[in-house]
């Protein structure tokens, strides 16, 4: 997986994405797209590999079956044409694997990302598990039982949040947010985990919010540190110096519930932080 997710050459139904757009005001990617009728349209990512933008608005109204996917592509699969009809009213269109097999698989499953390859996918996930034990002799001879689990779940939740189905997925997937192809393994992220400060009582954090996880953007820090860097933090220049609302009402050892009541009714600087009365 790339650190940042691309789009741009892929196809959703009549829209052929042509380059990446800014941001919407809740902070999501916008992607360029080219209709086949010749307009322009801006759309979110979720929305067009979920099938919900298929066109610039000129195919309102139309079945999704009319829906032409040729070209779309989807894990190792490519669409090439329709597949012949069966008895049953659902469209499927015929895909060419990455491996040479065809296999005709339902839109829907294609849209959604449940059908990513002819079968052949399934091998190397069955080889990954059978080095599970191993991992686990292995690491906790060095780390223990508790940190183990602890690595073990990090690395699973970076991969949970990075997906389309995630419950939160515009702050993570619509973003671009992935994780880099050197964290795939569970081995190298655990290696690269213990040798930088990894325990059980910290979390994974990125420090820039607007990139993925990679080595050169995650660091182990305290629950506390995460918060604060935190892309929803109120963050407020004073005296010379820049923190989150939290931090300096810890610092000038204000109530961080009134100074913040008091921000939302617009009080200014340095009234903000002047003394609460008893």
């Amino acid at each position: 997986m790339a650190n940042a997710l691309s789009l741009v050459g892929m196809r959703f139904g009549k829209l052929t994405v042509v380059s990446r757009g800014e941001n919407n005001s809740k902070g999501n990617t916008m992607w360029n797209c080219l209709c086949d009728c010749g307009n322009h349209k801006m759309a979110l990512g979720y929305d067009l590999t979920h099938g919900r933008t298929t066109s610039c608005g000129c195919n309102k109204g139309k079945h999704d079956n009319h829906i032409d996917m040729t070209g779309y592509r989807c894990g190792r699969l490519t669409v090439v044409g329709k597949a012949p009809k069966t008895q049953s009213s659902r469209m499927r269109w015929l895909c060419l694997c990455d491996c040479g097999k065809l296999i005709d698989v339902d839109a829907n499953n294609l849209r959604t990302g449940h059908t990513k390859s002819c079968g052949c996918i399934r091998k190397p996930k069955e080889k990954a598990k059978s080095h599970k034990f191993d991992d686990y002799e292995y690491y906790t001879k060095i780390i223990g039982n508790d940190d183990y689990t602890h690595l073990r779940s990090a690395w699973g939740a970076m991969w949970r949040r990075c997906k389309s189905n995630y419950h939160c997925h515009e702050i993570y997937y619509d973003r671009g947010i992935s994780v880099c192809n050197e964290w795939e393994t569970f081995r190298n992220f655990a290696d690269w985990a213990i040798n930088n400060g990894h325990s059980k009582e910290l979390t994974l954090d990125r420090i820039d919010n607007d990139k993925g996880y990679c080595p050169d953007n995650c660091r182990w820090v305290t629950q506390k540190v995460q918060q604060n860097n935190k892309r929803n933090n109120i963050i407020i220049e004073y005296m010379g110096r820049t923190q989150t609302l939290k931090q300096w009402c810890e610092e000038l050892n204000l109530p961080y519930g009134t100074i913040k009541a008091r921000r939302r009714n617009g009080w200014k600087l340095p009234q903000l932080f002047s003394a609460v009365g008893v």
